[in-house]
Formats: C-alpha cells, structure tokens, sequence
C-alpha cells in the first residue's frame, strides 16, 4: 500500500537528487543537470506557493519511491510531472502514484484539468498516464520536442 504526503522545505535535497537522476534529466524537456543553488532557489520559493503541489511517496517499508507535481497554471489548467526513483523503477509505482495524486488534486480543485506533456520517445510514462486514467488529447510540438499531451479531468478520478 502506498501513502503520500505533501513535500516539506527538508525535501529539498531528495527532489534534488532525483531531479538529476540521469533517466530523469533524459526525459525531461529541459535536459541539462541542475546545480543545487538553483535547485535550492527554486524549491524553496515554490514549496511555499499554494499553486504548487508537490508529493512524495512512500512504499509499504516507508521507503520514498518516487515524487509527483502539479502546478496551477492559467485558465484552471495544471500541468504534471513525475519522477520515480532509480531503485523502485519497474514496479508500477508511476501510475499508482500518478492515480493517487491527480485524484488527490482534482478532489481539491474539480475545476481542473491536468495537463501531462510527454515526449514521444518515453513509452514507459505514456503507458503509466494511460493506466492512472489520462486521456490522450492529441501530439503535438511541445517545447521544441514531439509529444503527446494526456489530460485528466475530475470526471476521470475513480
């Protein structure tokens, strides 16, 4: 059984760490590694901001398995990004995560719709969006890259 909880300024160095994992960097739009300063900057300006949700999860050892975000972006849109730790990778962890957090969200803000850009290249998360009840909207030109954007909306949640 997983749980979650909302990420703390002590997260810092954790979403550090797993945001320079070398998969993650190679999936992510921007690519380049992050140096701490501005990692530290950065989540400390945002983990303070109700726009932004950030999660970590949590295996049944109470072993940290993986992080989700979603931002509040314009016009009731938000956008999701997950990341599952290098150790606990292949287990299915992303869409039960992915599931838990969108769900958790959406209950707060039913108004929503989650927005989830994912290069054409990964498979491995397209298939774990499909599994947490995204819908393919359509492919497009995302950041200079070929993607696919998923949406969730609240009459997704189970």
């Amino acid at each position: 059984m997983l749980t979650f909880r909302k990420a703390t300024i002590e997260d810092c160095a954790l979403y550090h760490s797993w945001a320079n994992d070398p998969l993650v960097r190679d999936q992510s739009y921007n690519t380049a590694s992050i140096d701490l300063g501005t990692h530290t900057r950065w989540f400390s300006e945002r983990i303070i901001n109700p726009d932004f949700y950030f999660f970590i999860f949590q295996n049944e050892s109470q072993q940290n398995i993986g992080q989700v975000r979603i931002t509040k972006d314009k016009d009731n849109n938000a956008i999701i990004g997950v990341s599952i730790d290098r150790m606990h990778r292949g287990k299915a962890y992303a869409s039960q995560i992915l599931n838990l957090a969108s769900d958790y969200f959406l209950t707060e803000n039913p108004a929503y719709i989650i927005f989830a850009y994912i290069k054409n290249s990964n498979a491995a998360s397209i298939h774990s969006f499909i599994k947490a009840n995204f819908v393919f909207e359509k492919e497009i030109i995302y950041q200079d890259q070929p993607s696919v954007l998923y949406i969730k909306t609240i009459q997704q949640c189970k």
